[in-house]
């Protein structure tokens, strides 16, 4: 596959990648340009790839969906030496290691809709560039960690746990949806 995408611009091109691609017994992976910019992992079978390994060699990321619907694993150490991310999906994943966001500091959108299990995400607070976060449908709480984030302007966590706002105003945020979570009218009010 890599030798089809040879004279690929990486850096216009969005490249998808589906469960087909996925190579050997182990059904790794394929192998891709290093310098991918935009990237949609999208699996529609239970036989999808099951080793994602080689994207820990992938550093030039700025886009990355992942969508797929094994219910395996994703080790989010994998991307996190992608310094210049800002656009990540990864709804409907199992997060291993989820604390690690918090190392893609350029990112501005993050969507981690239907996350189940997703309960802590304190790695929020060093995500300083972050305009949208998007949490619904997963076991999050709290959201006291985008008290201090300066660009959140858009937060869903609507059929979340959430049951405690941030204690101080978020001065950016224009767009806070919260249907369907523990919070009272008056935790709401105050």
């Amino acid at each position: 596959a890599i030798e089809l995408l040879s004279h690929v611009d990486c850096d216009k091109v969005f490249i998808t990648v589906t469960d087909s691609t996925a190579t050997g017994d182990d059904r790794a992976f394929p192998a891709i340009p290093e310098k991918t910019r935009f990237l949609d992992i999208s699996e529609r079978s239970s036989e999808g790839i099951k080793n994602y390994s080689y994207l820990g060699s992938l550093k030039s990321l700025a886009y990355l969906h992942v969508n797929t619907v094994c219910g395996r694993e994703f080790d989010i150490g994998l991307i996190k030496g992608n310094a210049g991310l800002v656009h990540l999906v990864m709804s409907m994943q199992k997060l291993k290691n989820p604390s690690m966001l918090g190392e893609l500091r350029e990112l501005r959108q993050l969507d981690l809709s239907w996350c189940k299990g997703l309960q802590d995400i304190a790695f929020v607070g060093e995500l300083a560039n972050l305009e949208r976060l998007i949490i619904n449908v997963t076991d999050v709480s709290y959201l006291s960690p985008i008290q201090n984030l300066r660009h959140i302007t858009y937060v869903d966590a609507s059929s979340t746990e959430l049951s405690l706002l941030p204690q101080k105003s978020v001065d950016g945020l224009r767009k806070l949806n919260i249907m369907c979570t523990k919070l009272t009218k008056d935790d709401v009010a105050a």
